[in-house]
């Protein structure tokens, strides 16, 4: 799995947009 450099901040957590999914961390 490839982390991109994008990363959402918010209040419940962070959003780790990998190539083909988005992983909620937090």
């Amino acid at each position: 799995m490839r982390i991109k450099d994008v990363l959402l901040a918010t209040g419940t957590g962070a959003f780790f947009y990998d190539d083909q999914a988005a992983i909620r961390s937090g």
